[in-house]
């Protein structure tokens, strides 16, 4: 789906049902659970947003806040380390996110050089070392005279 085109209701509905239930709140003290079991009280609303948003990317910053908290992974912690990072956005703001992030799924193979890795379904890491390895190979090559 191309990404000039308004967002559906289909689409914001998709991206809210595919998040976790319980992950980490934002600063509206939200989680997902409360959108996916009251959508029919408040997805009109959400949709409404979603699409104001898609059509005047500014507007996305009413919720553009994380707040980034640090949960000890010990007890008593001492050093930066024995801290885990964790940041809480707002549901309505990752659940825009998925809805571009999915639009964009289906172009990231031509958006993404074929040697990289990252965002592509079916693409691997370890590709990446076959690849080394070959390069290694004919540099070795060309560095015996012949």
């Amino acid at each position: 789906m191309p990404l000039d085109r308004q967002l559906t209701a289909e689409e914001v509905l998709q991206s809210v049902k595919s998040m976790g239930a319980l992950k980490a709140s934002g600063k509206d003290g939200s989680n997902t659970m409360f959108y996916q079991r009251c959508w029919n009280l408040v997805g009109s609303a959400v949709v409404d947003f979603a699409q104001a948003c898609w059509s005047d990317p500014a507007r996305i910053q009413a919720v553009n806040e994380t707040i980034l908290v640090l949960i000890p992974k010990i007890h008593r912690p001492t050093l930066i380390e024995q801290f885990r990072p964790i940041s809480f956005c707002n549901v309505s703001y990752k659940m825009i996110t998925k809805c571009l992030a999915e639009r964009l799924k289906p172009l990231m193979p031509r958006l993404v050089h074929e040697t990289q890795t990252s965002f592509v379904p079916g693409r691997h890491i370890t590709d990446n070392i076959c690849i080394l390895q070959e390069v290694v190979r004919s540099m070795r090559a060309k560095d015996r005279p012949c």
